[in-house]
């Protein structure tokens, strides 16, 4: 775990960040900016952070940003949720980045690898993620035939990325991604 916080990781990488590192990272962003006058969190992990910081500073937390304001959020990965903030002249900052994020965002937040999970998030697993899509296209994910394709999808594309992996070192050329096709 990067920059001395206590947050642990899991042997899948996985990045659980409890209150106390929250409140820590909040601190450590607060410390990094100038008292704004008000503070806006971009939903919806953005929310708990701006409610620490506004309490922080004893500045209002505000339900659309304004002049003055800070724009805050909990990860900023490729940018592109904090884009339009940035475009419209807002000042944003988060309470972690990735190794990749662009350098003109966060640049100054604790960088971590691996999925991070927050206290305020839905415990979700990847398999959730599947049964919704199911459920998005109009299928029974209770469905005979159909109850064991989350498990089946997961294990496609951990097989897949092992692939996608290998090749990237291997070989210099662009990856092309192709639309697995569906098996039943």
């Amino acid at each position: 775990m990067e920059d001395q916080l206590s947050a642990t990781q899991d042997l899948a990488g996985e990045i659980k960040i409890g209150w106390k590192e929250v409140w820590d990272l909040c601190t450590r962003l607060a410390l990094r900016n100038q008292r704004p006058t008000a503070v806006y969190g971009i939903p919806a992990g953005g929310i708990a952070p701006a409610l620490i910081l506004a309490s922080h500073w004893g500045v209002p937390i505000i339900e659309t940003p304004a002049k003055g304001c800070l724009v805050v959020d909990d990860l900023v990965d490729s940018g592109r949720t904090a884009t339009p903030y940035l475009e419209q002249g807002f000042p944003v900052d988060t309470l972690v980045r990735k190794p990749y994020t662009p350098s003109n965002f966060s640049p100054h937040a604790v960088e971590m690898t691996g999925w991070v999970s927050w206290p305020w998030e839905h415990q979700s697993t990847p398999t959730d993620a599947v049964v919704r899509v199911l459920e998005y296209i109009g299928e029974d994910p209770n469905r005979e035939g159909l109850r064991e394709t989350p498990k089946r999808v997961l294990k496609a594309w951990k097989e897949r990325r092992v692939i996608i992996k290998t090749r990237a070192r291997s070989s210099p050329r662009p990856l092309t991604f192709v639309m697995m096709r569906w098996l039943s």
